[in-house]
């Protein structure tokens, strides 16, 4: 079985010496092996890496690290609920972020020729913003 330094992991995932450090504290996964040699060395297998590569994607998707953590101990019965509710959120997003794609590309035809804005779009994309601005608050 090889072993690879905390310094390979971060160079292999990314993830800083701190967020695994982190996870260490909270439990979410520990190095295979720590070595007391003067100073503390931290060694991952291929197995706890596979579990980082999983916690790194996890969370670049918006899951929360303690959610992550739990996950891959198996202390939730399904990651189905988790990641089904962070696909919706995702898809909430990308709805949104569309729509401001258009906004921004209907205001730039209006303001190239200020008498093609018309107030009542004007007023009506206002209210459509509120309620969206209502709907994410009360998501929170």
């Amino acid at each position: 079985m090889s072993y690879k330094t905390i310094k390979n992991v971060t160079e292999l995932t990314g993830i800083t010496e701190g967020a695994l450090r982190y996870y260490d504290e909270k439990d979410v996964i520990r190095p295979t092996i720590k070595k007391a040699t003067g100073r503390r060395e931290w060694l991952y297998d291929d197995a706890a890496i596979k579990k980082l590569c999983l916690i790194k994607l996890l969370t670049f998707i918006g899951v929360p690290v303690k959610n992550a953590g739990l996950m891959l101990k198996n202390e939730i019965d399904s990651p189905e609920p988790i990641l089904n509710t962070r696909i919706e959120s995702i898809k909430a997003e990308m709805s949104l972020s569309e729509y401001k794609i258009s906004l921004a590309q209907k205001l730039l035809e209006g303001l190239q020729q200020a008498d093609r804005i018309d107030t009542d779009w004007l007023l009506r994309e206002i209210q459509h913003i509120r309620l969206l601005e209502e709907d994410s608050d009360e998501s929170r």
